[in-house]
């Protein structure tokens, strides 16, 4: 901006001020409103009379512009202690008192649905459990067992050594009958595979369908859990011993082998004299053994009793977890609570805080608007004292009274204006009052978070008594 620019620039009756409202420009006001030279004009004329009461026109120019200046101004401080009281209505915290104790109500509330449904469940639970826990003991007592049943590990690894045997079996003896296969070495490995299936399958199903009933307590049971070993054994060796005879007859006529191992083993089952053929039998003997062996370790040796542990376990497992899950709902439900009730209190504080600002500047606004009355009538008793002076100058006659006499300002009652009435010192009263409660909601809380607590205890309780002898 260039220094003509500054001096075209049209001047206002106002200058920058500090207060919220601009001041008036005496000066500017005086050269405007040509002051001294009507107070010249009128002085020469001796206008107005000496016995004048009233304001003459000039007089009058004066107090009117400083009544619409007034005028002005307290419309715009109207305006602003509108907007302050908005802001005081926006930042009202009675909702949010509210809101603290309809928290801790909900979440009881929640406590004791959540509680009501989940009772159900877990009597369910729990009567299935000392169910699973009376047959238990009842079985160890009929069966006079003391020891706690024996877990050999993951059923896949006892798998994996079945597989394992099976492979093994099936790749040593698949050179021993290729000889005899039209397709040669990949016949003989189908050969062995399908006799060490057998052999594997025979093992199994003798080691757990029959060893662990030679353990068992009534001896009629043993002794024909015994009599099927004894017919597995025999089974088994018979059935590697005709193999050895096969693997035999194939070095003798590989086309005519079924029907030559047939006839030598009815004949002469121990004439056998290849040692290839002895080794098949010693191999498929010995894998179903350690097959049976395997299988026989599947579970605990007992019959019945690793299958009624695995059932108490279980049902233990259940119970364990729908409990743990029921109450970890309530601690959520608890904490929920809990973390809103705090992000009340703390938005309760930073409404106070900006609530005690707002009262702060509307009172501020209020001081500046009084503060500004006196400048305007300051203003115009120095307006009306520049004319006068000029006038008393230029007159020959005695000036009116009145001129002696200080312009007042009756302006309108800040009080009935001011629309924040709610004062710091009740408003923080309330937050006091608010902060002495929420330690009395959260307790309720937590008592029912207790209440809903004992009454899965209760449960446990009630469960045991009514399956107790």
């Amino acid at each position: 901006m260039s220094i003509l620019d500054h001096f075209r620039k049209p001047r206002t009756n106002v200058v920058a001020s500090i207060l919220e409202f601009p001041a008036i420009d005496t000066d500017g006001m005086i050269k405007k409103m040509k002051l001294k030279e009507l107070g010249r004009e009128r002085g020469e004329r001796n206008l107005p009379s000496s016995d004048s009461e009233v304001f003459d026109a000039v007089e009058q120019s004066i107090i009117n512009e400083i009544e619409n200046e007034a005028k002005t101004q307290f419309s715009s401080y109207l305006d602003h202690q509108k907007t302050y009281a908005e802001r005081a209505g926006d930042v009202n915290i009675q909702t949010l008192i509210l809101g603290v104790k309809t928290i801790a109500a909900d979440a009881i509330t929640d406590l004791e649905r959540k509680t009501q449904i989940g009772t159900s469940d877990l009597y369910s639970r729990k009567r299935d459990l000392i169910e699973s826990e009376r047959d238990l003991k009842q079985f160890r007592e009929r069966h006079a067992l003391e020891r706690p049943a024996r877990d050999y590990g993951e059923k896949t690894f006892k798998i994996g050594i079945l597989i394992f045997i099976l492979a093994l079996e099936a790749s040593l003896n698949g050179a021993f009958l290729s000889k005899g296969s039209d397709l040669g070495l990949i016949g003989g490995v189908f050969q062995a595979l399908i006799i060490a299936a057998i052999n594997v399958f025979l093992g199994v199903a003798a080691g757990r369908l029959l060893f662990p009933w030679t353990l068992y307590r009534d001896i009629g049971v043993r002794i024909l859990a015994s009599v099927g070993i004894a017919a597995y054994l025999v089974i088994n060796f018979g059935f590697n011993l005709a193999i050895a005879h096969y693997r035999n007859a194939i070095s003798v006529d590989p086309f005519d082998a079924s029907s030559l191992a047939y006839r030598s083993f009815l004949s002469s089952p121990l004439g056998i004299d290849d040692m290839q053929s002895w080794a098949l039998f010693i191999i498929g003997l010995s894998f179903s053994l350690v097959a049976a062996y395997d299988g026989f370790r599947m579970d605990d040796p007992y019959p019945g009793y690793g299958q009624r542990m695995r059932q108490n376990l279980e049902a233990h497992d259940e119970y364990t977890s729908e409990k743990d899950g029921l109450l970890a709902q309530l601690h959520l439900i608890k904490k929920a609570a809990e973390e809103k009730m705090d992000d009340l209190v703390r938005s309760i504080q930073n409404r106070q805080g900006e609530h005690n600002f707002i009262l702060k500047k509307s009172d501020a606004l209020k001081q500046s608007m009084i503060h500004h009355y006196v400048h305007l009538e300051s203003a115009a008793n120095t307006l009306l004292s520049y004319y006068r002076d000029e006038n008393r100058a230029h007159r020959t006659s005695s000036v009116p009274a009145r001129f002696n006499v200080r312009y007042t300002f009756d302006h309108p009652s800040l009080e009935i204006a001011a629309t924040v009435s709610t004062g710091p010192a009740q408003s923080n009263e309330v937050l006091n009052q608010v902060l002495e409660e929420i330690p009395k909601h959260r307790e309720s809380l937590h008592n029912g978070f207790r209440k809903a607590y004992a009454e899965y205890k209760r449960v446990d309780d009630l469960v045991t008594l009514e399956l107790s002898p």
